[in-house]
């Protein structure tokens, strides 16, 4: 395999993977209300 390549490889797969922890992380913190945190404004 050329470096050229294993880059754009390496990179793809960085990219993809942060990608992925992003989603995960939204579908448990956002979506699941499972760690629900209210922010309320101080009046």
């Amino acid at each position: 395999m050329s470096r050229r390549l294993e880059l754009i490889l390496t990179l793809l797969v960085d990219v993809a993977m942060l990608s992925l922890a992003f989603l995960a992380y939204y579908v448990i913190r956002v979506e699941s209300g499972w760690m629900e945190v209210s922010i309320t404004p101080e009046n």
